[in-house]
Formats: C-alpha cells, sequence, structure tokens
C-alpha cells in the first residue's frame, strides 16, 4: 500500500515528486528494501540508486520500466546497483518492447564504466537490448542542465566513488539526496536551504563508523543547512526503532521523518 504525502512545501509550478522505493540498507528488513528512490520532475521519471527489490516495486506504483529515462548511482555498493541486472534483463523481454528505441542515460562516477562492463561479460544478450541504447555519463563534481531541471554533484565521504546530489526545478524546488555518506562539507553546502533533505541515518551514535551518518551527524547537518523538510533514510535494524526520530535533536520548526518503503513526497 502506498503511503501518499500530500503536503507541498510550495505550490504550483513544476511538478516535482519522490517515491521511495527502498529505505534500508545490505542488512534483511522485513519492512525496508534495499536503497532506490523514483524523482519524477516533469515529464521526467528519474531512478536514484536501485538495490535488490527495486524493480519490483515499480509496477506497485503505476511505473514502467519504459518510463525511466535516467538513472543516478551515488555509489557502486550491491545494496544501491544491484537491481540494474534485473532492469536491463526485463528491457529483453520481446512483449513489452515500445514501438520506439528507447534511451536510458546513467549518471555515475566514471569507475562505473568498468562496472557496467563487467556486467556485459558475464550476463552478455542477456541484458543487450537491440531497443534500448544505454549511455554512459560520469559525473563527480559537476552540475547538469537538462530542458526542466539542474543537478549539482558533490562528493560523498563514503567510498572513493560516492556523489550526493541536489536536484533544482527554475521555480527554485529541490531535492538533495546525501547516498552513503558520513558528515562533510560537500553536502552541507549542496544541501542549504533546500525543500527535502532525503538523508541516510544508518546506525545509533553508540555504533558510529566512518563512512555513514547516524542521529548525531544528521542533527547537525540540518541545524546547519536549514532544509524545509528531512526524510531520514538507509537505516540499518540496530537503528530502527521508535526512538529514532527523537534521537535527532534538531532545532525547532524543521521537520524530520522517517522513511517509509512506497512513500510519495510531493515537494
Amino acid at each position: 500500500m502506498v503511503t501518499q504525502n500530500t503536503d507541498k512545501s510550495s505550490k504550483g509550478g513544476l511538478n516535482l515528486k519522490l517515491t521511495i522505493l527502498g529505505s534500508g540498507t545490505s542488512a534483511p528488513s522485513k519492512n525496508r528494501g534495499n536503497s532506490g528512490y523514483l524523482l519524477e520532475i516533469g515529464a521526467d521519471k528519474i531512478l536514484i540508486d536501485g538495490g535488490a527489490g527495486t524493480i519490483r516495486k515499480l509496477p506497485l506504483i503505476g511505473v514502467s520500466i519504459w518510463d525511466i529515462t535516467k538513472i543516478f548511482y551515488s555509489h557502486l555498493h550491491i545494496d544501491h546497483t544491484l537491481d540494474l541486472i534485473p532492469l536491463l534483463f526485463a528491457y529483453t523481454h520481446p512483449s513489452s518492447f515500445p514501438k520506439n528505441r528507447h534511451k536510458v542515460e546513467i549518471f555515475a562516477h566514471k569507475d562505473f564504466k568498468a562496472h557496467y562492463n563487467a556486467l556485459k561479460n558475464v550476463y552478455g544478450k542477456l541484458i543487450s537490448c537491440k531497443k534500448v541504447d544505454i549511455v554512459l555519463k560520469a559525473i563527480r563534481e559537476s552540475s547538469l542542465n537538462f530542458r526542466d531541471y539542474t543537478v549539482k554533484t558533490a562528493p560523498a565521504l563514503h567510498t572513493p566513488q560516492s556523489i550526493a546530489f541536489r536536484f533544482e526545478t527554475p521555480d527554485n524546488k529541490s531535492l538533495v539526496y546525501s547516498g552513503d555518506t558520513d558528515y562533510c562539507s560537500n553536502l552541507v553546502s549542496l544541501a542549504k536551504n533546500c525543500n527535502l533533505l532525503l538523508a541516510e541515518c544508518s546506525l545509533p551514535d553508540e555504533m558510529a563508523v566512518k563512512g555513514h551518518m547516524t542521529p548525531k551527524s544528521v542533527a547537525r547537518l540540518i541545524n546547519e543547512t536549514r532544509p524545509k523538510q528531512t526524510i531520514i533514510t538507509h537505516i540499518y535494524p540496530e537503528n530502527d526503532d521508535p526512538t529514532l526520530i527523537n534521537r535527532i535533536k534538531t532545532r525547532k520548526n524543521i521537520p524530520v521523518k522517517i522513511a517509509e518503503d512506497l512513500q510519495q513526497v510531493d515537494i
């Protein structure tokens, strides 16, 4: 069942909607799938990350694999990229072929190319559809301009390939996705005054590890960037209990919510 959030950070202008396809981690959870998000901006449907189970959830929200025009990967870990394999395999199913050729642009760190080529070496024709053009775009720290929006990217503090994203429309609606990262100045700069901050909060403070945020570091990020609203995601089972929201001690009047799989948010 889809959880619909109808609260809007601003009314009118270009449609900007986020669907949480997976709010979990590599650790199995009965309530949270691997990381995966669908962002709809105008006519574009963009997949942001996509671990195991992401593609299966698209039909639950009425979205076809042929609706996806762009994919942005925050880094190369399995719980964020695995469902690229079933997506490419699904494209080879003849009964679903579109009338026209379909193009999917994949934006990721330059090391993604070797990852993609390795998949082709393993699976060959099973993930190669003649009706689909896969175009790889290497990014790291850049500003990308599209018809209806821009995407600003910055290195994150997790792996050498990690990237955080800021999607923004001409009427100043914005979503910032941290990906997996520790607190860092790049993320602070990227997230300043955004409409929606989608931030990881992997572990409790007492289990802190380098490369991930905890309630304390997430609160620091929120207090310094002042987003209009924040959704906490990428939650390990050890951090996933009713006290989580209270452990993120932010200033007043900054709404913070915990992500739920299939939750939808209009920005």
